[in-house]
């Protein structure tokens, strides 16, 4: 990812008062970040999903950071179809899965995705939890990002016709 594809997303965390300090080059992930980042000793808190991968934790714990990991939501899935999703798959022509936790809340209220529907995932870890859950898996975004979805999505479209 260039530096001007990521000024959108750094501008936004600057105007609401925060301040970026490193931008992994390529995917946002667990890994870039720890490729990135230096050796400790050093600390982190690390806000998010109750349901997180602690793959970037453990990394920098090994790695001689005090890291202190805050669940800051919950992920549920819903108990019935919201009515934008009420016809199910066969309303779509593809499908973009965000975590793992979205694939198995899918596969929780849809039930597998016929075989013509394209499946992108965010990124390399969502691709991983999906293919565990028996989800073919058509793409994946090159950067978790917009554009990286964008192209993931016509790469995979492009390849139907």
């Amino acid at each position: 990812r260039t530096e001007a594809e990521c000024k959108p997303m750094v501008d936004a965390v600057e105007a609401a008062g925060g301040r970026v300090d490193l931008v992994p080059d390529g995917p946002s992930d667990a890994d870039a970040l720890l490729a990135a980042l230096p050796e400790g000793p050093a600390s982190a808190l690390l806000p998010g999903s109750a349901l997180a991968s602690p793959r970037l934790a453990d990394g920098l714990r090994a790695r001689g950071w005090d890291v202190r990991v805050l669940p800051t939501y919950p992920t549920a899935t819903l108990d019935r179809l919201p009515d934008a999703a009420s016809a199910g798959w066969d309303a779509y022509d593809a499908v973009v899965l965000t975590a793992g936790s979205a694939a198995r809340a899918a596969l929780d209220l849809l039930g597998p995705p016929p075989p013509g529907l394209k499946v992108v995932a965010l990124g390399v870890p969502t691709a991983a939890a999906a293919a565990a859950l028996g989800v073919r898996v058509d793409g994946v975004a090159a950067t978790q990002d917009p554009p990286g979805v964008v192209d993931a999505l016509a790469a995979c479209l492009k390849e139907e016709k």
